[in-house]
């Protein structure tokens, strides 16, 4: 029963994440607050899909904080490729200060996924 529900739930959240990353993908923004949106939303419907196969919560969460930087600086340097501009949307200083946050959303992710499991034991019980 607990399976079913997250594999809904991780399809409804790869299918707005596709949604996000093609509405961004179109949009000439050279915010990192986008991207860093969709880096969250790749990494949380990752969670979710390894989520219904079990496992512990925080470790899985950590997990995914720790990929939203690498995420958005792959999605950042997808985007300078495909738009191919003379001068690039985003800086290297935005790269390195996304970079920079990996630690604040690895524990992040850790905090949210304890959140979560106790969420679930609550709704266990």
């Amino acid at each position: 029963m607990v399976r079913f529900r997250y594999r809904r739930l991780s399809r409804a959240a790869w299918i707005l994440t596709g949604l996000l990353g093609l509405a961004w993908i179109g949009v000439e923004d050279r915010g990192l607050t986008a991207v860093i949106t969709l880096a969250w939303m790749i990494a949380l419907s990752s969670l979710l899909t390894v989520r219904a196969r079990r496992g512990s919560w925080v470790l899985q969460g950590a997990a995914a904080g720790v990929l939203v930087a690498p995420i958005a600086a792959v999605l950042i340097l997808l985007k300078v490729g495909l738009h191919a501009h003379p001068l690039p949307d985003f800086s290297s200083n935005q790269v390195a200060s996304l970079l920079a946050r990996m630690p604040v959303w690895a524990a992040a992710g850790g905090i949210l996924g304890a959140g979560a499991a106790l969420i679930e034991r609550a709704a266990e019980a």
